[in-house]
């Protein structure tokens, strides 16, 4: 689209006023096709400065989510239907207000009811990176966990483009020992086919503060001493998504999983919610279903739901 051109020799000219001239001569346009271009990009809420004999010139996008930069992004499969919110009760609720479609994305600065694993309160103030997306895989019932094994690994290798991170299984990512991200997905069934998988993820990105039940979480603010761009994390997140759901194979994927699983070779306490005893053990297998083998004293178990604390890691002292 000629709007998407003109964006993007505007963010290529380094903050530098662009002539009408040249927009025009560059993309063969008009200079009227320039002038629409220009009101249409600031209908969308970029901002667009305009000088007599110099002429536009793009604003210096700020840290935080906006409506303007993420349209800007580089496009993918997951998030190329985005709808960006201000303020939601949860992205995983508004996501549930669309037609169902492959990669419809819901992003929002905050949330007012986000939610965790185990239906726990998900702390979401704005600063986080808040987003569910929707995908409608051509799987059985049985493969659909190992989904939440793509999604770990994918926003794994995005955060540790900023931090260096391990991922807790199934789908906690931590750094030092600390919270810094969860992800929760949401399968809906007819009979055993999928109808479509619903993740949501949230990052804790230039927010802070955490005490009390938050006290063993962190952000990417905390840890690298500077605030980080919002947009630009997503854009990074959906990049890998796409590729490790879309472009490796289930094989590759697990193996990289395994190599980032803090579990893995750790002793681990497994905490079963319908009030069977905890059992202790060491993770010695993450399998190609998602679940997880445990050698403890009385032999081998097969781990595939429950919660799972690890030594060294913030749960693990829990009684």
């Amino acid at each position: 689209m000629t709007k998407d051109e003109v964006l993007k020799l505007l963010k290529n000219s380094g903050g530098e006023y662009v002539s009408g001239e040249k927009i025009s001569r560059e993309l063969n346009i008009t200079r009227t096709a320039v002038w629409k271009a220009i009101n249409s990009l600031r209908s969308e809420g970029f901002t667009i400065s305009s000088a007599t004999n110099k002429g536009y010139r793009l604003a210096v996008e700020g840290v935080h989510l906006s409506r303007a930069a993420l349209s800007a992004r580089k496009k993918t499969v997951i998030g190329g239907e985005l709808h960006f919110f201000e303020s939601v009760t949860s992205t995983f609720d508004k996501l549930a207000e669309f037609e169902p479609k492959e990669g419809l994305t819901v992003i929002a600065a905050q949330q007012t009811s986000g939610r965790g694993r185990l239906g726990r309160n998900w702390d979401s103030g704005r600063g986080g990176g808040y987003f569910s997306f929707m995908l409608l895989p051509p799987i059985d019932a049985d493969t659909a966990p190992f989904i939440t094994l793509i999604c770990a690994l994918a926003v794994q290798r995005a955060l540790s483009e900023y931090a260096d991170c391990k991922i807790k299984w199934p789908n906690d990512i931590v750094c030092g020992g600390r919270k810094l991200c969860g992800i929760l997905t949401k399968t809906s069934l007819t009979e055993n086919e999928v109808e479509n998988v619903c993740v949501g993820i949230g990052i804790n990105v230039n927010n802070g503060g955490f005490g009390g039940e938050l006290a063993n979480a962190t952000s990417l603010k905390e840890i690298c001493g500077h605030e980080i761009d919002e947009n630009k994390l997503f854009e990074r997140v959906a990049s890998e998504l796409d590729r490790a759901y879309y472009r490796e194979s289930r094989a590759d994927v697990l193996s990289d999983y395994k190599t980032v699983c803090a579990n893995l070779g750790k002793h681990i306490t497994v905490h079963y919610a319908n009030g069977k005893r905890d059992i202790p053990g060491v993770c010695t297998d993450i399998l190609p279903d998602g679940s997880m083998n445990v050698d403890t004293e009385n032999g081998t178990i097969n781990v595939n739901s429950g919660e799972v604390s690890v030594k060294g890691i913030y749960e693990f002292e829990r009684k």
